[in-house]
Formats: C-alpha cells, sequence, structure tokens
C-alpha cells in the first residue's frame, strides 16, 4: 500500500515558538508536524462542543462582529470575547440581532479558549464564503 503523499510547507514562526516546539519534540520539524497535523481535528472537536450554546440570532451578532476582524496568532481564543464586549459596551450592536447582552456575554467569556477560537475561525471561514446568502443555513451548523 503507497503511502499518502506529505506536502512540504514553510510557515514561519517567532522564535519563542521555535523554542517551544524544540524543547518538547525530538525536532522542531516534528513538532510543527505534529501541531499542523494534529490541528484540524482539535478545530473539529472544539467546534463540536460549542454547538448548542448559542441561539440564532446570536450566531448572527458573532458573525456580523467578526466580519471585520483579522486573526492574529498571538491572541487565539481572545478575539471573541475582546470584539463582542466592545460591540456590546460601545456601539450597542447586539441590539441589531435581538441579543441579550446579559444572558449572552456570559455564555461567550465560559467558553474555553480552544472553543473560543473554534468560533472565531468559523466566523473567519464563513467570511471566506462566496456565497454570503447562507448566513442563516451556516448558523445552523451550531444550533
Amino acid at each position: 500500500m503507497d503511502k499518502p503523499r506529505k506536502h512540504t510547507v514553510s510557515p514561519r514562526i517567532s522564535t519563542k515558538t521555535k523554542e517551544f516546539y524544540e524543547s518538547r519534540f525530538d525536532s522542531l520539524n516534528s513538532g510543527v508536524t505534529y501541531a499542523i497535523e494534529s490541528f484540524p481535528a482539535l478545530f473539529r472537536s472544539s467546534l463540536h462542543e460549542t454547538k448548542g450554546k448559542f441561539k440564532s440570532n446570536e450566531l448572527m451578532f458573532i458573525l456580523d462582529v467578526m466580519s471585520s476582524t483579522t486573526l492574529k496568532p498571538e491572541l487565539i481564543g481572545q478575539h471573541l470575547s475582546y470584539n463582542l464586549a466592545d460591540a456590546i459596551h460601545f456601539d450597542q450592536h447586539h441590539t441589531k440581532w435581538g441579543v441579550d447582552a446579559d444572558t449572552f456575554y456570559p455564555k461567550v467569556v465560559a467558553l474555553t479558549r480552544a472553543q473560543a477560537a473554534a468560533i472565531e475561525l468559523w466566523a473567519y471561514f464563513y467570511n471566506m464564503l462566496d456565497n454570503q446568502d447562507l448566513l442563516e443555513h451556516w448558523c445552523r451548523t451550531l444550533l
């Protein structure tokens, strides 16, 4: 049986990240490969854990707020709570979607960092779609 073809990638990482992988794995390459190969399963699992936690209008609010966010690796899992807090407290943006901030925001801060990161990416992937008319369908994936 043939082995699946492996592809070469060369991500740019910080010195701090390089030192992390070198100190915990046999080599930098094996550590980065492990992280990259395992990430899809971790993402799917973390996103699945959030299923049913939010109402449809809350998910639409999340997508709306996160639509202009540039994700930065050093803030993984923190963009969500920061951006939503700003949208609620400074812009009252939750009212556009009929979201009760007093019941919604505690659910956001109760998420694990991995769950919050998964929702950040879920929102990012939605914004990458060519057909954004799929808003309600996209939200149903987490209801």
